[in-house]
């Protein structure tokens, strides 16, 4: 992952040679750049506020990173909690399309149109925070929990086999050995299963970043940008 303080082209470079110096690796398989926007994380005043480094078109990271699947120090190259909308400006300026989207997705963040997309154009979507966390209780949902004890398992593996079955590939995080053994299970989740799953009601995220169509413009085409709260 580029870092949000090295988005900068010549940053990126730098990065990647930190990456691989740390891994002992000649090469990394896949590369993403986090967010957006740049950003440092020690400038932050509160827990939610950024302060950012400047503009930094994305264009000109993405192109950074286009030169090292060129050198070979790369050899895919994707990005990270990119909207519908980013992505449909990006991909007519790239020469490299995004091999990869890893935004949130859940039963409480579906994402299907970003889903679709993603998929039509040849872009596998990893879905991080699958599970919700501590601020959105997916696993909480009372339908979620009916399924899950109608097929004897946890609501993780309904919620994991639900991203599957949706051809998304998923990354759970646990330090619990045995949570970490059964989220490896899927269960056969009926169609009607998927459908009610995809249908749940309530909508709700842990990471967020709003901008308008206007400030997008601006970090494509370069011009200074008011950069959002997340």
């Amino acid at each position: 992952m580029i870092p949000k303080d090295r988005h900068q082209p010549e940053l990126v470079l730098s990065a990647v040679k930190e990456m691989l110096n740390n891994l002992q690796l000649e090469y990394i398989d896949l590369l993403l750049v986090n967010w957006l926007y740049a950003d440092d994380s020690t400038l932050k005043s509160d827990g939610y506020s950024i302060k950012g480094l400047g503009l930094v078109p994305i264009m000109d990271t993405w192109k950074a990173m286009e030169a090292l699947v060129v050198s070979g120090k790369v050899r895919a190259i994707g990005v990270s909690n990119f909207s519908r909308i980013i992505l449909e400006m990006m991909i007519p300026r790239c020469r490299i399309v995004p091999a990869v989207n890893q935004t949130e997705v859940h039963p409480h963040n579906p994402e299907h149109k970003l889903v679709n997309y993603c998929q039509s154009k040849g872009i596998t979507v990893i879905g991080h925070s699958p599970l919700g966390g501590n601020c959105v209780r997916v696993m909480d949902d009372k339908l979620i929990k009916d399924i899950a004890k109608s097929h004897g398992c946890t609501p993780a593996q309904v919620i994991i086999s639900w991203l599957w079955v949706r051809g998304i590939a998923v990354i759970p995080r646990s330090n619990n050995k045995s949570r970490l053994k059964k989220n490896l299970c899927t269960v056969p989740l009926t169609l009607d299963e998927m459908q009610v799953i995809g249908k749940i009601e309530k909508r709700e995220r842990r990471f967020d970043s709003k901008c308008s169509i206007e400030e997008l413009e601006q970090i494509f085409y370069g011009q200074e940008i008011k950069h959002p709260s997340v």
